[in-house]
């Protein structure tokens, strides 16, 4: 029996004729319901059939003759009307197309004009309060024990290492992107054979000082000092060497002198002056501390460039044929260091002679005691170091970005500089990802993490960095923070902010609600010198103990060992997870504000302040009036950039945490202004940069060659002072007249 598919199912009863009986198909009760249609059906059909056609009758038919048609007709009069006179203008067809385009373009204007949208703005108190709950202080113990748990100086394997781990870590948070870059350049290593410093008497030998891998500093020249004279120069300043000088200690022009002498914080102007009165080397005494340790400290001329020693080319100079030619970044003389008590034994041979430097120690005569002593450092001239780069892409100004950096090299073990400063870092990346993935977040311009490589080595990562991508970065981006200098930090104690003048305000205000913040612009080098040295904006944020590299910084005492007990204390807890959420806060505001935040008022204030200890002091060898009108201009821009934030904070309701509606007119203005503040830096740069070092071209902040005089500023306008110190006062001109022609050439585009 045919069941169009269906298997046939049995019904059951008593009556033998349902036996071969089967439940009909689908198909089969359809048709049956068709042919059992009701008169109830049937009746409605007709209803709705009736009423449609009076619909038609007594509405649409009318509507049609008596208002359609007609209008038709004087639609198609008036279109061929209008075509006649088209015709005599050009070809109709297309005259019609253009105006058609015309017409859309000035509605979709309009519709623009007087649209509004809500822009997207983040409820920045919702996500810091969710980052205050999803701190992980145990992930940023693990982090920092195995960032710190081997050397990590840079060219060696545990760079590699520590650089793959970083990588690793960035890529497990689903970054948008993730590179490890290499960089390769000029590097010294610790000597493998054993090295002693003999010590003679009047020729005759009286002490032996065995030396080991940490009696090294990076950068430092190689060569052998042979039984030359041994003289205390105390910190190595000018006013140490003006009084060996005067004494007679020292005479200039003869190279017979090894200077002994502590470490300053000027370690390059302790060479510098050296290598003037013709030091034949330098041996540093480290500070003292609980263990004798030795302070490994780089010894590379900053001032003079940043960057690989071997390869000066990008920024002007011709490419170099050894690690000593010009342009300068390495000294010309060997330099060794000694522990505290290395050194001790001897200045207890030094004469109490000569100038007295206090505390019973003396120059000495510079006779009797003599020294020898080998520099014999392996050289890499083209070694790698790692920069690790991870991107969180923005949503509206894609083409904006900043740079949150720390260093990730050091000689030794770095736990609390800058191993630490890289693990917050990382902690910082995940909370953003965390925000990110919670709320469906994004900022509204870019976010770097860059670990930076070569630190110790004349910052090698950062500035060959810059250097392959000098202009993608001076165009994208605005600001960049550097955190390898800070540390556990509580709310009584002093929060360092060392930024450029457009951030000050902001910086200092997000800061001071949690710290005692002092703020002033950049005054010591670091791996954002290349940067800075290019015009843009940098911010560095430091503890004082770390800013200053308090022992056991630059010492294999400073291990993980030595700071985990400060994790273990509940108070100092509290203090690293406000210091992330504060952190957080400054990127988050600084990279999600609909108008970034920099106060051009501010800007012009500082300026001019550092620039009126100029004139108090040169107006008459020195002309300012041209300096004085590019600084009007700015004074004026100011002024514009606050009465649009008051208009926007105006047209733009906020509640408490969040921003309201902005019109695409309004939001058009607000990028326009942002593309402008972002190119400040970049624009008030010098193309030819300072006169004696081609490197720096921002003539506004920078360092000068010599730390200036106290109460002196020494990184701003560096090219007018280093003239002014050499009393050349046509250069000094010069440079002055660069700097208003760079602050004129930045202001023309606000017009």
């Amino acid at each position: 029996m045919s069941t169009n598919g269906y298997n046939p199912v049995p019904i059951t009863g008593t009556d033998e004729s349902q036996e071969d009986a089967v439940i009909p198909s689908p198909m089969e009760l359809m048709i049956i319901e068709e042919v059992d249609e009701d008169e109830e059906t049937k009746t409605i059909r007709t209803r709705i059939r009736d009423i449609n056609t009076s619909i038609t009758e007594n509405i649409l038919t009318p509507m049609k003759v008596h208002v359609l048609d007609p209008m038709n007709e004087i639609q198609q009069m008036v279109s061929m009307k209008f075509d006649s006179y088209l015709s005599k203008v050009g070809n109709v067809p297309i005259i019609r197309r253009f105006l058609y385009i015309f017409f859309i373009c000035i509605v979709v204007w309009i519709l623009h004009l007087y649209k509004t949208q809500d822009g997207g703005f983040s409820d920045h108190d919702l996500l810091l309060n969710y980052v205050k709950e999803s701190i992980d202080l145990n992930s940023f113990e693990t982090k920092w024990e195995y960032i710190s748990s081997m050397p990590c100086l840079s060219g060696t394997k545990g760079d590699v290492i520590i650089s793959k781990y970083i990588k690793k870590s960035l890529e497990a948070m689903n970054m948008d992107e993730v590179e490890m870059l290499e960089y390769k350049g000029y590097m010294n290593f610790p000597e493998e054979e054993k090295n002693v410093l003999h010590v003679f008497n009047n020729q005759d030998p009286v002490l032996d000082i065995e030396l080991s891998k940490e009696n090294f500093n990076p950068l430092a020249w190689n060569g052998e000092i042979e039984k030359t004279t041994l003289i205390f120069g105390n910190r190595g300043s000018r006013d140490d060497f003006k009084r060996l000088l005067e004494h007679g200690i020292i005479r200039s022009g003869r190279h017979n002198y090894v200077l002994i002498v502590f470490y300053s914080d000027l370690i390059h102007e302790q060479i510098l002056l050296s290598e003037l009165v013709t030091i034949k080397g330098i041996i540093f005494i480290s500070d003292k501390y609980k263990d004798d340790v030795i302070q490994m400290k780089s010894v590379g001329l900053p001032q003079y460039s940043m960057g690989n020693v071997l390869k000066a080319d990008w920024h002007g100079y011709k490419a170099l044929k050894s690690a000593h030619d010009e342009p300068r970044s390495t000294p010309r003389i060997p330099t060794i260091p000694l522990s505290y008590n290395q050194g001790h034994k001897l200045l207890k041979l030094i004469s109490k002679d000569g100038v007295n430097f206090g505390d019973g120690l003396f120059s000495g005569l510079g006779k009797g005691i003599s020294v020898s002593f080998n520099v014999n450092s392996t050289v890499k001239e083209k070694q790698p170091t790692y920069n690790v780069l991870g991107k969180i892409r923005g949503r509206e100004q894609t083409t904006k970005s900043i740079i949150i950096t720390a260093s990730k090299n050091s000689v030794n073990f770095g736990a609390l500089y800058p191993s630490f400063g890289t693990t917050t870092l990382i902690a910082l990346a995940e909370l953003f990802q965390k925000v990110r993935y919670k709320f469906n977040w994004a900022p509204l311009r870019n976010i770097y993490f860059m670990t930076v490589g070569g630190s110790e080595f004349n910052s090698i990562g950062a500035a060959t960095y810059l250097e392959e991508n000098l202009l993608p970065i001076k165009d994208e981006i605005y600001s960049i923070i550097d955190i390898s200098e800070l540390g556990f930090i509580s709310s009584k104690e002093t929060f360092q902010i060392e930024t450029h003048p457009l951030l000050h305000d902001f910086l200092q205000g997000v800061v001071s609600k949690s710290y005692n913040a002092s703020t002033s612009h950049v005054q010591h080098y670091g791996d954002w010198t290349p940067f800075m040295a290019n015009g843009i904006p940098v911010s560095i944020l430091s503890v004082p103990d770390i800013r200053n590299k308090v022992l056991p910084i630059d010492t294999d005492a400073d291990s993980f060992n030595e700071a985990s007990d400060i994790l273990k204390d509940l108070g100092k807890q509290n203090d690293l997870s406000n210091l992330l959420v504060t952190l957080f806060e400054i990127i988050l505001k600084l990279v999600d504000e609909p108008n970034i935040p920099f106060n051009v008022v501010q800007y012009v204030k500082i300026m001019d302040k550092l620039l009126q200890d100029i004139e108090q002091d040169h107006s008459k060898e020195l002309n300012f009036n041209e300096i004085i009108k590019a600084m009007l201009k700015w004074k004026s821009i100011g002024s514009e950039w606050n009465q649009f934030i008051h208009n926007w904070n105006s047209s733009v309701s906020k509640n408490e945490s969040a921003y309201g509606k902005e019109s695409l007119r309004v939001s058009k203005e607000r990028w326009n202004w942002n593309n402008k503040l972002s190119n400040i830096g970049r624009r008030t740069v010098s193309e030819y940069g300072l006169l004696d070092r081609k490197y720096y071209k921002n003539g506004i902040f920078g360092p000068t060659l010599w730390k200036m005089d106290y109460g002196v500023d020494s990184w701003s306008f560096p090219g007018v002072r280093d003239a002014i110190m050499t009393t050349d006062w046509s250069k000094a001109q010069w440079e002055l007249d660069e700097v208003a022609a760079a602050l004129n050439f930045a202001s023309d585009m606000f017009k």
